[in-house]
């Protein structure tokens, strides 16, 4: 899990009594990896990591790439363009929908 994104938003920092002002982003981090699971194995189910991984290893490197990039390390589609050696960021964003669209199909068979 991740912290404010571009958007300007931020995870609620949870004020509440007791959980030290730590945003809950971080805090359910923590949780999961209390009980020996990644944040993502927590918040889909460790079926549906098991799943998503498996499918993840038979895209193609460069639809890996753009997925892991995007969806797991957060990268801007400026960040993602530079990464995958293509000019715009336009550009990106398309190879990413386009490596999703196939993510599903393998996460299917």
């Amino acid at each position: 899990m991740t912290g404010p994104g571009k958007s300007g938003l931020s995870p609620p920092t949870g004020d509440a009594p007791g959980n030290g002002g730590a945003p809950a982003w971080e805090r359910l981090g923590r949780f999961a990896e209390r009980r020996g699971m990644m944040p993502l194995e927590f918040a889909l189910g460790r079926e549906a990591v098991r799943r998503y991984e498996a499918a993840l290893g038979r895209l193609r490197p460069r639809d890996r790439q753009a997925v892991l990039g995007r969806i797991e390390l957060q990268w801007s589609y400026g960040e993602l363009a530079e990464a995958l050696g293509v000019r715009t960021a336009e550009t990106a964003r398309a190879s990413v929908i386009r490596a999703l669209g196939r993510l599903v199909e393998a996460m299917s068979e």
